[in-house]
Parts: structure tokens; sequence; C-alpha cells
């Protein structure tokens, strides 16, 4: 996988154990946090990460933005929302937006690696397959 790994939480600590937790598993990664949704609009342009995991929050027409910007400047970014405060609205909202996964705290560090491995799985094996049906052309 190259890319990093973005996190965006307002509640730093609880960044910071979700970052450790990857850390350990994917050391090779880089993992950033981005402290707020306002920084992605900074953070984006100067990097290519492959998965971007966001807590809204109570954010939630925020985060639908952010969403739709994240699209727009990385379409290959995996978006996994990591929900420390849902709602109706906000479930009703991730569910209507282009996000690859949506999971809700509290959540065992186990399954939020193997939901973000199993996303990284799949683009890889995305990857894979437009590369082997690109046409060949003979010369």
């Amino acid at each position: 996988m190259s890319g990093q790994i973005l996190i965006i939480d307002a509640d730093v600590s609880a960044a910071q154990v979700t970052q450790a937790c990857l850390r350990r598993v994917l050391p090779q990664i880089p993992v950033i946090i981005v402290p707020s949704i306002r920084g992605v609009w900074e953070q984006l342009p100067q990097s290519a990460p492959s998965a971007i995991i966001i807590d809204p929050g109570t954010q939630v027409v925020e985060t639908a933005l952010c969403i739709h910007y994240i699209r727009q400047t990385c379409p290959q970014a995996l978006v996994l929302i990591l929900a420390s405060a849902p709602t109706p609205l906000l479930k009703k909202t991730m569910r209507d937006l282009p996000v690859d996964a949506y999971l809700e705290k509290p959540v065992a560090a186990s399954v939020l690696i193997q939901a973000l491995q199993g996303l990284l799985q799949r683009q890889a094996e995305r990857q894979t397959l437009v590369v082997a049906s690109s046409p060949v052309v003979k010369r």
C-alpha cells in the first residue's frame, strides 16, 4: 500500500489511540492525525492518502462537505467513518455518501484493523484488475 493514513478526529487522545493501533499492525505506513475537519483542506493537496478515517463528532454537515472534497481531490482514498456520536441523522447522511465503511465507537481495535485491512485488500485487488484488464496495443 502506498500513501498514508489520515485520522481526522477532534479528540486528539482518541486519535492517538487509533494511531497507535494502526502503527502496530501497519508499521510501514505513516499515520497522520488531523485534529479538525477544516484541516483536511490543507492536508489533502499535500498528500496522497490511501485511507482516511473520520470521526465526525457532531459535525454532520461539515463531514459531508469534507467527504465530497475528498472524493474530488483523492478519489482513490478509502473513507472510513468511526463515529463517536452516532445519531440517526449521522447514520442516514453517511448511508447517502460515498463512504467505504461505517463503524461506531466504542469499537475494538481488532474490528477497526480488520475493517481497514479488508478495505485495503479490496482496493489492491481493484487496482490489479484495472491493470490486468488494460487493453494490449500491438505495434
